[in-house]
């Protein structure tokens, strides 16, 4: 690689609105305003070492099987890497627009923007070359990453008398898109053109399913068929389990009428969809305030407005592992027995909150592309954990001596005050318990 230098080039311009005259009979509500807009170029170091010089590493003892004496091998040493002869920088492309607005004699100000943040030239995997050529497929500039967002600050304050009175938030959002990418497969599981980084694939629940969603059963209740209408999961089963009464039902996206994952794919999907997403979204917080006569009062709020997360833990899912202990918030689950002289099942749970239960959850079941899961626990829309959340992270009250008091004994500032973390919040914890900041 013969590209070490670049340039990278940055700009920016604003202008003040309210130092133009016909600005000034705006000024008892506008105190001020200001847009600006900017354009940035970095480059990015952080891909890795050495990804423009070839290297060569030492095969492990245990694969050399076929040179030396049976008891001492020779070392010996792979081929040499491949580097793209073209590869050049990774370029950060950032755009930003923005305004700054104040109000009612700078009491109330307001920042807005809105950005792009573009990563030209990734560093990915070329198209894949023969197996016979001894070596991978170099690295090439063939990637590009959108991010796209927006934020929002507001603050304010305000004398009354004795009382000063304060209150900010903020709140902001973005999402980041893959737009070129070299990979012809887009496997879920890879990184592929058109994907949304921190996407999550299922299945969409449908319910449980009843004795009345099949044909018959066999001496040991494992159903015989599907009554017309119902989709076929049997391509879902793994082991001996076998999809019965009690069991997760999957929603028939594409009317086949089997549940199925298709080749696991962006193009071919079956009856997954894009059920949540990982990064979080609508990230804000806000603080409020007051002080009189020496007494203060700060809380500060934190939180996130939407976030998803597939999780993979008996917190979540009951007998995840195995046939161990469940949790007290799975104790609905669908009790129901069967009896092989009527050939009929008797359920006193039908509407239970969990399956039936079947111990061992954490397989990869049958489908390719997505999260561990497998039977009544493929990843799905109904337990897919919610990790929007409000958190009071800090609230401080304190109390200031009067000075005239204080001075007496030769201190010229005496505070009290108590302060605690994290001491309330708002959490969806149906689907368990987690701390959602981690």
């Amino acid at each position: 690689a013969d590209s070490h230098w670049a340039f990278f080039p940055s700009a920016s311009a604003g202008w003040h609105i309210s130092n133009q005259k016909w600005f000034q009979n705006l000024k008892p509500v506008f105190s001020d305003a200001k847009i600006r807009a900017s354009f940035g170029e970095i480059g990015n170091e952080a891909i890795g070492n050495n990804m423009f010089l070839s290297t060569i590493s030492k095969r492990n003892d245990s694969s050399v099987y076929w040179v030396g004496d049976g008891t001492q091998k020779v070392s010996q040493y792979n081929s040499p890497s491949l580097v793209s002869s073209d590869l050049s920088w990774e370029r950060i492309q950032t755009l930003d627009i923005g305004a700054d607005l104040a109000f009612l004699n700078n009491d109330l100000k307001v920042t807005a923007d809105w950005y792009q943040r573009t990563t030209l030239d990734m560093l990915a995997p070329a198209a894949s070359l023969p197996g016979v050529l001894g070596a991978s497929a170099p690295y090439t500039n063939n990637g590009t990453l959108r991010t796209r967002g927006w934020e929002l600050q507001i603050d304010w304050n305000h004398i009354f008398g004795d009382w000063a009175v304060y209150a900010s938030a903020s709140i902001g959002d973005f999402k980041t898109k893959v737009t070129k990418w070299d990979n012809d497969t887009k496997l879920l599981n890879s990184t592929y053109e058109g994907m949304t980084y921190g996407d999550i694939w299922g299945f969409e629940t449908d319910r449980l399913f009843t004795p009345d969603d099949f044909t018959g059963f066999d001496a040991n209740g494992k159903p015989t068929g599907y009554v017309q209408g119902v989709a076929d999961q049997t391509g879902l089963q793994t082991g001996s389990f076998v999809y019965g009464p009690g069991d997760t039902k999957y929603k028939d996206l594409d009317g086949d009428g089997f549940i199925t994952g298709g080749k696991g794919t962006a193009n071919d999907h079956g009856d997954l969809k894009v059920i949540g997403n990982s990064q979080p979204r609508y990230q804000y917080s806000f603080r409020l305030g007051a002080s009189w006569k020496g007494i203060d009062l700060d809380l500060f709020f934190q939180g996130v407005g939407k976030r998803d997360i597939w999780t993979q833990s008996s917190f979540v899912i009951p007998y995840y592992r195995g046939a161990d202990a469940i949790y007290a918030n799975q104790m609905d689950y669908w009790p129901g027995t069967f009896d092989s002289n009527s050939g009929k099942w008797s359920v006193t749970n039908p509407d239970a909150e969990y399956p039936r239960l079947w111990a061992g959850n954490n397989g990869t079941g049958k489908v390719t592309g997505i999260d561990r899961g497998d039977k009544n626990f493929y990843p799905q829309s109904k337990w897919i954990s919610h990790m929007a959340y409000l958190r009071l992270k800090n609230l401080t009250v304190g109390y200031t001596l009067p000075q005239h008091i204080t001075r007496k004994i030769y201190l010229e500032k005496v505070r009290i005050y108590f302060s605690g973390e994290n001491l309330f919040e708002l959490i969806d914890n149906t689907n368990g318990y987690f701390d959602p900041e981690i």
